[in-house]
């Protein structure tokens, strides 16, 4: 894939001169770049590999899971944009209806050929470069919609913020080490005195030489690009907002993401949840939370011990929403019983007058498969139990008319898409639904048993009846089945 050279826009990034430092090493950083997530890169190419009318849907979702393939994406619009000689580049192009043949084009290359680096390789901070990128483009998607400001636009924003700093981690791995461990607390500062140009300043230079729209531009901090919108009706109140939403987004990154146990760090934490609840509500507020944890399960991998112990990776973290808590009379309840409806209420809520949290129960573990999880409307399903030395999950115990051999072991499972690897990788339920010869649907869901412990999967299959809200009828009901598992098996 050819690409544009760094000599073809103009090197005016303030109305200045472009930096020596940045104009000498620009063309080695474009040209190195950062890497995609070979696990992201390999499921695109599978879906669009073996079935042409593949759900665009879910593959634009894949795509912005990943930082590499996104930008690439880009990348390949700014030379289309540049030999029709058109003005600007609107990110809303990327899903125009080329969209799956430019995707296409990208992943029938190497992998190796988008970036000299490879993301197995992966320093912790590195890694946390993509899902801080992630986290706070993501989040400033859902926000966006509640400024009425275009989804993409600030989709694209906010990631592109952190395209300066993510090509600095990369590519001059030990200075941003020290920047990032620097006592000044401003890391950009420190990269600026180093290398003799910002994240910031490089950042808005590749977004010049892919002639992104000024609102975007102006919005990473483009003077030049500033005066345009200004020209503009509602101009500049729109980067105004902009930047408000991408703020938004990158201080829930920073609090979502941290491993610290300080209290500063749990009040921020709650301080964040609380700024996004009040932007999009409850309601989005979980959707969001579901997005990102199943998106980052992808990047779990190349940094376990800082996602593990991350507020947003980690529930069951002091300071973090718990799923189990302390009812009025000082008893440890489960959180989700008391949304239920009857009788699977009243049968939840007499198994935890029974569960010890300091033994496990084989009598309550029956008591789930055979008749609470039944009668929750779940006719089959399996209890998986992770093995560490295979690195394999393996089932172990059955429900409702399966039997084991229904049931198959599951390996590779930080790379694996079955819907039980999912499900290992994710802090929260990962859903399928498929459909029967005979039309009738298939609901299918799976989540982590123990997410400190990691101990295995609970997966549970139903018949979806036609119109049924799945939130409420099997969604709610296996999140309250499984701390009820996890409870009885005494799994945190």
């Amino acid at each position: 894939m050819k690409q544009t050279g760094p000599s073809d826009v103009d090197l005016s990034l303030t109305g200045e001169t472009e930096l020596p430092l940045l104009k000498q090493n620009y063309k080695r950083l474009y040209d190195a770049w950062f890497p995609a997530n070979p696990a992201i890169f390999k499921r695109l190419k599978s879906e669009i590999t073996k079935d042409q009318g593949a759900n665009s849907k879910s593959l634009v979702i894949d795509l912005k899971s990943d930082f590499a393939l996104f930008s690439h994406c880009l990348k390949q619009l700014a030379e289309f944009i540049k030999a029709e000689k058109k003005e600007f580049l609107d990110p809303a192009e990327i899903f125009s209806n080329d969209f799956r043949d430019r995707l296409s084009s990208i992943l029938h290359l190497p992998l190796s050929s988008l970036s000299t680096h490879a993301m197995e390789s992966a320093s912790e901070l590195q890694a946390s470069c993509h899902s801080r990128a992630l986290v706070s483009a993501t989040t400033s998607e859902f926000i966006a919609e509640c400024y009425q400001i275009d989804k993409e636009m600030a989709f694209t924003t906010a990631i592109l913020r952190q395209l300066g700093r993510t090509l600095i981690a990369w590519n001059y791995p030990r200075i941003f080490e020290q920047a990032m461990s620097s006592s000044s607390g401003n890391p950009d500062a420190h990269l600026n005195r180093m290398l003799g140009f910002s994240p910031t300043l490089l950042g808005i230079r590749i977004a010049r030489q892919w002639q992104l729209i000024p609102e975007i531009r102006a919005s990473m901090g483009d003077l030049q690009a500033a005066r345009l919108c200004e020209r503009k009706e509602q101009g500049a109140q729109n980067v105004t907002t902009l930047v408000k939403i991408c703020e938004i987004g990158e201080m829930f990154s920073e609090a979502a993401l941290s491993t610290s146990n300080s209290t500063e760090s749990f009040e921020q934490w709650e301080k964040a949840r609380g700024a996004i609840k009040n932007e999009i509500g409850e309601a989005n507020f979980l959707r969001l939370q579901e997005k990102l944890s199943i998106s980052l399960s992808d990047y779990e991998l190349l940094a376990p011990i800082s996602f593990q112990n991350t507020n947003l990776m980690a529930p069951g973290r002091k300071g973090a929403s718990q799923l189990s808590s302390l009812d009025s009379s000082g008893r440890v309840s489960n959180a989700y019983i008391n949304r239920l409806s009857s009788p699977l209420k009243e049968m939840l809520s007499e198994l935890y007058a029974s569960i010890d949290f300091e033994i496990a129960s084989k009598a309550n573990v029956d008591r789930l498969v055979k008749v609470i999880i039944p009668a929750a409307g779940f006719s089959s399903g399996c209890i998986y139990l992770f093995d560490p030395e295979s690195r394999s999950l393996f089932p172990r115990l059955t429900v409702g008319s399966s039997t084991r051999k229904d049931f198959s072991p599951v390996s590779n499972i930080f790379l694996n898409d079955d819907i039980v690897a999912r499900g290992y990788r994710s802090v929260v339920p990962v859903t399928a639904l498929s459909t029967r010869p005979d039309g009738n649907q298939i609901f299918e869901i799976s989540g982590l048993l123990g997410v400190n412990e990691k101990a295995g999967v609970l997966r549970l299959i139903a018949l979806l009846p036609s119109g049924a809200d799945k939130e409420s009828l099997f969604i709610l009901p296996f999140k309250a089945i499984r701390q009820a598992l996890s409870d009885s098996l005494t799994l945190f």
